[in-house]
């Protein structure tokens, strides 16, 4: 506030000098600090998850204190998100145990009368045609785990009980799980008109991925008479398996025996189903199945490793899956390098519907000048991703940072400097070269990046220039699939620019939440192409169980090198945590359906955090000791 030259104080409760206020701030950050540096090497990690589920702490008239997903006011701030919420929960008992059984609460009494929780909850509205996947009891497990309290095991358990009868009586086709929507009609869903339901999208919605492949034509939703999903679903009837042995367990320990062999045997039938009929012998890794005609349907994503959570593969099975899948650098590219690729970012194509502006970014002052993240109303908010038009240096390009992703040969090659101008009069970006020379009435912003005048490499794409006389916009493509538009939209080619950065081989932000070889890997749109944190955690679970099994704990540690170089790049940069990231180029600011400041990215650096054992074990709960 610059009111005064002087410090301005603001205190709750009793009126307080500003040395106090700032003796209290000191010792605050003092203690902060201490806990912090407990974590060593893996301090900025720890920092991360405290710092973005602290912010998004915030106290509810339904249900006292919790942190939410995030304070961006777009996601209804009275609203609670089913698996999200989960590892908010789950993640805060690394730092504040009562936030975290808090949090645990808030979510888990948020139960329906038909016995599931909800995939959004807000006091009595909430989303009553569907659930989402069922963590609630490995998050309490953890808790439990970590501070040796049975009381909330004790508080939960009705709850974690009935939403596991619900899964098994309203999901299932057979003995595998399926995704499904109820119908408005039901006298139980009478508010289901608000949220959506009964159809794929919705049904795709319990997932929790909302646009993945997975889910794509021809996979079909009976709208008529099962309201399911066509589609037995590994990942779902995996997280659904560890949930039945997770609460088998929760059984036996509060002494109920019945409960205890009937979700015993109840996982039983789950795994044998599984092995039965989700793994792919010719392709040696678990993949959904659709029901109507017993087909593959190989479009892959992190959820194949799944099974892993429950222990269903074998070690041989877990080998293989690892070397043909996660590994592969067409697929999930978890390779030999966690090297941090700073020396290629993409080329983000977005396109201003209201002005016909095409409009070409590479850093994150000009992603977060353009996206539309200033809410309804601004003029920027008819902007919308595009897609993505190939890799280029970024302009601290003379910054002597080189890893072994490109040699200093390769480095210094890059002689073109790419430039965003704009035209006020015509309301036109156009991203060209300073080599050429710009157009009257243009002024220059920024330098973009940096490219190739000769190509290298036949792999390097070519970056070009196209121009439409009646939208009075240029356009900068660097895929064929641009090119194709461009044409389409009646715009002409006007000059080739340069060339771009050779895809690089090794594999720097991983595993996607789709194969690299998927036709939808490159919308770089929210589930399809993008790296998500929360799935690299169910992963984690999954590879952790085969510790001892020597592929599988390189594969483990490379991904958890990965997360950590995903997670740090923004957070140390711009304190940044986002929902979701950019696997080519490491970024989250690069569209607008990525909240910067979304609790489950810290889940990058958490996992880590798990690997040096840092949790699921005893801990003081007072002093946060180990």
């Amino acid at each position: 506030l610059n009111i005064t030259k002087e410090p301005i104080g603001i205190t709750t409760g009793a009126k307080a000098s500003i040395a106090t206020i700032q003796a209290a701030i000191a010792a605050a950050k003092k203690e902060h600090d201490a806990l912090k540096f407990n974590y060593g090497k893996l301090s900025e990690e720890f920092n991360a998850a405290q710092t973005v589920l602290s912010w998004n702490t915030i106290w509810k008239p339904q249900t006292g204190i919790l942190s939410l997903v995030s304070r961006d006011p777009s996601w209804g701030p009275e609203n609670i998100f089913v698996w999200d919420t989960y590892f908010a929960a789950y993640q805060s008992g690394i730092f504040d145990k009562n936030l975290a059984y808090s949090t645990l609460i808030a979510v888990t009494k948020g139960r329906t009368l038909d016995g599931f929780i909800p995939n959004v909850c807000s006091g009595i509205d909430k989303t009553r045609d569907r659930s989402q996947p069922p963590i609630g009891t490995r998050a309490a497990f953890e808790l439990y785990k970590h501070f040796g309290e049975k009381w909330i095991l004790e508080f939960l358990y009705d709850d974690f009980l009935q939403w596991n009868e619900w899964w098994w009586n309203y999901r299932r086709i057979e003995d595998l799980i399926v995704l499904g929507s109820i119908p408005p009609t039901q006298p139980y869903c009478k508010k289901c008109a608000k949220w959506g339901s009964n159809d794929k999208q919705d049904a795709q919605y319990e997932s929790g991925m909302d646009n993945s492949p997975m889910y794509d034509n021809p996979v079909q939703f009976n709208n008529q008479t099962t309201h399911l999903m066509e589609l037995w679903d590994v990942g779902m009837t995996s997280i659904y398996l560890m949930d039945t042995q997770i609460l088998s367990n929760i059984s036996l320990l509060l002494g109920d025996k019945a409960n205890a062999t009937r979700l015993t045997q109840r996982a039983k039938v789950l795994e044998n189903a599984i092995k039965a009929n989700l793994w792919d012998e010719a392709s040696q890794i678990y993949v959904n199945k659709k029901t109507d005609d017993l087909l593959f349907y190989p479009r892959l994503s992190p959820t194949s490793f799944y099974p892993m959570m429950a222990g269903v593969p074998t070690a041989e099975q877990a080998i293989n899956m690892m070397k043909n899948h996660f590994e592969n650098e067409e697929e999930f590219c978890v390779g030999a390098s966690q090297a941090d690729n700073n020396l290629l970012w993409p080329i983000v194509n977005m396109y201003h519907w209201v002005n016909n502006d095409s409009i070409e970014c590479t850093t994150p002052a000009c992603l977060g000048t353009y996206l539309p993240n200033t809410g309804p109303g601004d003029p920027h908010d008819q902007t919308t991703f595009q897609r993505y038009e190939g890799l280029i240096i970024p302009p601290h390009k003379l910054q002597k940072n080189v890893d072994d992703a490109m040699t200093i040969l390769e480095f210094e090659a890059a002689d073109v400097s790419l430039s965003l101008y704009f035209s006020e009069d015509l309301y036109d970006h156009i991203l060209t070269t300073t080599t050429r020379k710009p157009l009257k009435g243009y002024t220059f912003v920024s330098n973009e990046g940096w490219c190739y005048s000769k190509q290298v490499d036949k792999t390097q794409p070519l970056i070009d220039l196209w121009y439409s006389e009646t939208a009075k916009d240029h356009m900068t493509c660097g895929t064929d699939r641009c090119r194709a538009f461009a044409a389409q939209s009646h715009y002409k080619h006007k000059q080739n620019l340069c060339y771009g950065a050779k895809p690089s081989p090794q594999c720097f932000y991983g595993p996607p939440a789709v194969t690299r070889d998927d036709e939808s890997y490159t919308d770089m749109n929210y589930w399809r192409g993008r790296t998500w944190a929360p799935l690299l955690q169910l992963t984690y679970w999954g590879l952790a169980n085969y510790k001892g099994v020597a592929e599988v704990d390189v594969a483990r540690k490379r991904m958890v090198a990965m997360g950590k170089g995903l997670l740090l790049k923004e957070f140390s940069t711009f304190g940044h945590v986002h929902e979701n990231y950019n696997s080519i180029g490491g970024i989250g600011g690069d569209t607008y359906f990525s909240d910067p400041f979304y609790h489950w990215g810290a889940l990058l650096g958490f996992i880590g955090l798990e690997e040096a054992g840092y949790y699921g074990h005893p801990v003081n709960a007072t002093t946060m000791e180990f």
